[in-house]
């Protein structure tokens, strides 16, 4: 994101559990919306990575 001149504000750890999700979300959502207030942002951008497959190369 950086090399194509975004700003990276912040980055999120992957969840360690499926019951490690909710709290994850929360998490960004409320950082979103502070963003929102303090900021007066008007655009987020959010980005995640999932594998294309469950086999390591």
């Amino acid at each position: 994101m950086e090399t194509a001149g975004y700003a990276v504000t912040e980055a999120f750890p992957v969840p360690r559990s499926v019951s490690d999700i909710t709290p994850q979300v929360q998490e960004i959502l409320l950082t979103i919306e502070q963003w929102r207030e303090e900021r007066q942002c008007d655009r987020i951008l959010l980005f995640y990575n999932h594998p294309l497959s469950l086999v390591s190369r």
